[in-house]
């Protein structure tokens, strides 16, 4: 575990979903439903979290992600809950997915992926030569070869759905395979609720994470009282 809030803040999610599942994470982060926030299942998610810690070193307190990946790359840690972009310190280590390392989508029985990325943003203007150029730097992001070779080296998932992905890694291939189903699939919270509501929902995990003496049904508390303050 790296000692940073969105490290914190994404391996909670995990555990959220692992344990509350797709329902609970929708009733407490779409509907806004406080008895949800208050419940017995999201007090297992506080829970379950809580007893992370007991299994992350000393040495955790503000480590960057990769100096964490390296960790479990050197066989000195034993898991970590991290994005596709952590498949890449595994590759320039010349692990293999598979055979060196594995990957857990979850943890959970019924799995679900929280679909995100990053975008690109081309400014409106008057220019055709500046919009052609737009056009034709978006048909090559786009491109199926292009979205191959991109995902395939990141270790993320095409925006597309008709690439041939088979040079996929054993790790992608899981993702893949959630995609199929429209059940596996959720919206990240920072997608359903606005960056403040966000920003201090993830500094609440970091405190409860950084104070074992918060009791859960504190924690639970702030957190349905953020739910609905917040937009």
């Amino acid at each position: 575990m790296g000692g940073q809030g969105w490290q914190e803040d994404l391996t909670f999610d995990d555990v959220f979903m692992g344990v509350g599942g797709k329902d609970l994470w929708n009733r407490v982060y779409v509907d806004r439903d406080e008895d949800a926030a208050k419940s017995e299942e999201m007090a297992k998610v506080f829970e379950t979290f809580g007893k992370l810690r007991d299994l992350t070193d000393e040495g955790s307190a503000g480590r960057n992600w990769n100096d964490t990946t390296s960790l479990v790359v050197r066989g000195k840690a034993a898991a970590q809950a991290m994005g596709d972009w952590a498949r890449g310190e595994f590759v320039l280590a010349g692990k293999k997915a598979g055979e060196d390392y594995g990957c857990v989508p979850g943890p959970s029985e019924n799995p679900v992926l929280t679909t995100g990325g990053d975008v690109f943003i081309f400014p409106k203007q008057d220019n055709p030569e500046v919009e052609a150029a737009q056009l034709r730097l978006a048909s090559m992001l786009l491109d199926p070869d292009v979205q191959v070779k991109f995902n395939t080296a990141k270790g993320s998932t095409p925006v597309r759905g008709d690439v041939n992905m088979a040079s996929a890694d054993a790790c992608m291939q899981k993702g893949l395979a959630l995609l199929e189903n429209d059940d596996n699939i959720a919206l990240p919270k920072n997608a359903i609720l606005s960056s403040d509501t966000d920003g201090r929902i993830q500094d609440l995990v970091s405190q409860f994470w950084t104070t074992p003496s918060m009791t859960i049904e504190d924690v639970q508390n702030q957190f349905a009282e953020i739910l609905q303050d917040g937009s």
